[in-house]
């Protein structure tokens, strides 16, 4: 018999299975339906597909993914998912037909790969002076952010590695609760304790003591180098949250206040990033190809 989860996962992936056929039914023209994980990806990815395209957003790639594989059994060729990279390229993780992944960590970090969504970002919140003592200049700062979120960052490859069950968020109240960087970040410098970082993932987790159990993860954390190609690596709401906290006083101009939230960077970046930035991803590439080649229809606006 299945869990009462299993149930609760079955009633919502059958219900929006049922919006997706029924979108597809209804229309005349063929329609193309695109599962995402969230509704932040519907208002990013909408922008690039044509009219014809109806988004649908999931509980996340689990979801989605199950939501594709349903279409599948039906024979609905019109269906496909965009989800979030995350460390799948890392784990050995097979990628089924008609899913597609981001060629950053995540949606958030492939807009950051863009030159002007970032310069735009920089331009409206950070002074240049401060900017400029703190590390040199923009495309600098892109990199010294993700270099110290390397240790969260790692750690949360090891926890996916190792299925350890750590948490790194929580949602209440529909809002997604992130660590709380001022515990193992100073506002003043952006300077990093890793024993604060991981009481803080043990008490989101609530697992006390588990990296006092388990010294040899904290090792492994602070003796690894950060690697190559890092926004593959980086979760970009912790990414965004970084620079909101070094907004506050390390490199935050006179006019931009005195708290920018994640959530309004987070929307700056998606209304900068462009058509243009989106054509040159392996992403797009990766559904052109498949339209031209599976389906003979194009819904992405290939300009």
């Amino acid at each position: 018999m299945p869990s009462p989860k299993d149930l609760k996962y079955e009633q919502d992936d059958n219900y929006l299975f049922g919006e997706i056929k029924m979108c597809l039914d209804r229309r005349r023209q063929k329609n193309l339906a695109v599962v995402v994980e969230s509704k932040s990806d519907e208002k990013f990815y909408k922008k690039f597909f044509n009219r014809n395209t109806s988004f649908f957003s999931s509980s996340g790639w689990e979801m989605a993914l199950r939501l594709v594989e349903m279409a599948k059994k039906q024979a609905l060729e019109f269906v496909i998912a965009i989800i979030d990279a995350d460390f799948k390229p890392f784990l050995d993780w097979s990628l089924p037909d008609q899913v597609f992944l981001t060629n950053a960590h995540d949606a958030e970090m492939m807009q950051l790969q863009s030159p002007s969504c970032w310069e735009n970002l920089l331009a409206e919140y950070a002074d240049d002076e401060k900017l400029a003592k703190f590390c040199g200049d923009g495309a600098n700062l892109l990199n010294v952010l993700q270099e110290k979120l390397w240790p969260l960052s790692y750690l949360r490859y090891l926890n996916e590695q190792n299925g350890w069950g750590l948490k790194f968020k929580s949602i209440k109240n529909s809002k997604l609760g992130l660590l709380s960087f001022k515990d193992f970040f100073k506002e003043q410098d952006l300077s990093f304790s890793l024993p604060k970082l991981l009481r803080a993932v043990e008490n989101k987790s609530k697992k006390p003591r588990f990296f006092k159990q388990n010294p040899e993860i904290e090792e492994e954390i602070a003796t690894t180098t950060a690697a190559n190609e890092l926004e593959k690596w980086t979760n970009g709401h912790e990414f965004l949250e970084l620079f909101s906290f070094a907004l506050r006083r390390c490199i935050a101009n006179s006019g931009s206040g005195k708290k920018i939230a994640a959530e309004d960077l987070e929307r700056n970046l998606r209304i900068s990033y462009r058509a243009e930035d989106f054509r040159t991803t392996a992403l797009y590439q990766a559904i052109t190809a498949w339209e031209d080649e599976f389906i003979g229809e194009t819904f992405l606006l290939r300009g």
